[in-house]
């Protein structure tokens, strides 16, 4: 026989579930989708359509997650929350606004998939928090700590205050301190962020396609934010002397490596930065992942995580490329080219830079000690595949400022 709790110890149990931000934030992820077409990024599912065997989902991504100028993907996968990962196919698209529409049919979604997911127009206001979830640098299902604040908001976009904007978030979504969605993440660079304005962008949707994403309630106003702001909390004492020692060895990467040392310094001190120390600990030296660094990775906070992740893709792809990325760093470094600070400098200290610098020794200035290849050929276009997407963007703005044959 099944208990039937009392009203009032019931509603007590639901709002302190609320408080603690778990179900609000899960549903909400599991209408974010992560996207790999000409880049990663994440959509938003929008609509469905129910058919007798299957489902159709129509979601909404950033334009230049899937096409390049003109040039569009040929060939765009989209994973599920629920761990499933499809073939889509792409339908309208807008550049001018940056949008367009996938569509993955035969679908089985869950029965938790709740579109209720949609903020009430006109219930955001300028210095109001926001919060991010995407794809940044390949973490899925990232929800952003630290919170964003609404600038302004027009019948079109969503402007916000930002530190936190990366490549990956495009197409992502943008939320309200309920986790309801307001906004689609599109290109743009911090301290300002843009998003589609979710409202005025489901309103053209609705003129082709099914619209099931409708407001919801999301947190209990009751309850407090899901994510508290800065400042950050003190990195707990662990009292690991594993983790104290990784910790304070990566410190001391940091201050021998300048890539390294930027990336460290643009985490808030804490238990992100020592999760970023801990990760470079980890990985020193090593080109692979393996079981002994997932039982680092998993004694972590969710904080020292983030960090942790964002260390480990950095160190594990520059130690396979460890010559030619320090080599190309140094040439960098020795340049007096301000064109060439300027594209090495176009996205924020990462894999990004990483890959500039792998292809720099390859293809830059042989006065300054790099191979000087004019062309491209199977053996550096096989270090390009190798890289991370972030990586090849870097390796390809090098070989462009270079002017390399192709």
């Amino acid at each position: 026989m099944k208990r039937i709790l009392p009203l009032g110890l019931a509603g007590l149990l639901m709002l302190s579930t609320l408080a603690a931000g778990e179900e609000p934030e899960e549903a909400l992820k599991r209408i974010i989708v992560m996207v790999n077409g000409q880049e990663e990024g994440a959509g938003i599912i929008f609509g469905q359509k129910v058919g007798q065997r299957s489902t159709t989902l129509y979601i909404v991504t950033a334009n230049h997650v899937v096409r390049q100028g003109p040039q569009e993907a040929t060939k765009v996968r989209v994973r599920f929350k629920w761990g499933e990962d499809f073939d889509a196919t792409l339908g309208d698209v807008n550049p001018e606004s940056d949008w367009a529409v996938l569509k993955v049919e035969n679908v089985d979604p869950p029965a938790d998939l709740s579109f209720a997911q949609l903020g009430e127009p006109g219930s955001l206001h300028p210095k109001d928090k926001v919060f991010l979830i995407g794809n940044p640098a390949g973490h899925r299902w990232y929800l952003t700590e630290i919170p964003s604040s609404v600038k302004d908001v027009t019948t079109g976009s969503v402007y916000f205050e930002t530190q936190n904007l990366e490549h990956g978030y495009s197409g992502g979504a943008l939320v309200d301190e309920s986790m309801r969605v307001v906004g689609l993440l599109k290109n743009s660079q911090p301290p300002l962020g843009e998003a589609a304005n979710m409202h005025s962008l489901l309103k053209t949707l609705g003129d082709s396609y099914p619209v099931s994403l409708k407001p919801g309630a999301g947190k209990s106003p009751a309850a407090p934010p899901a994510v508290q702001p800065a400042p950050q909390p003190a990195a707990r004492p662990s009292g690991n002397s594993l983790l104290d020692g990784l910790a304070a060895k990566g410190e001391k990467i940091a201050s021998e490596i300048p890539l390294v040392a930027a990336m460290r310094d643009r985490e808030p001190e804490g238990p992100i930065r020592r999760g970023f120390d801990i990760g470079m600990g980890t990985c020193e030296g090593h080109t692979e992942w393996g079981p002994g660094k997932q039982k680092i990775f998993d004694s972590l906070s969710s904080a020292e995580q983030n960090g942790f992740s964002k260390a480990r893709d950095l160190s594990l792809e520059r130690n396979n490329n460890i010559e030619r990325a320090t080599l190309g760093a140094a040439i960098a470094a020795k340049s007096k080219d301000p064109e060439l600070a300027a594209v090495r400098n176009a996205e924020p200290p990462g894999l990004y830079t990483l890959g500039f610098d792998i292809a720099t020794a390859i293809f830059g200035d042989p006065a300054l000690g790099a191979q000087g290849n004019t062309a491209t050929g199977p053996g550096s276009l096989g270090i390009r595949a190798k890289l991370s997407p972030a990586g090849q963007r870097g390796f390809d703005a090098a070989l462009k400022l270079y002017r390399v044959k192709r």
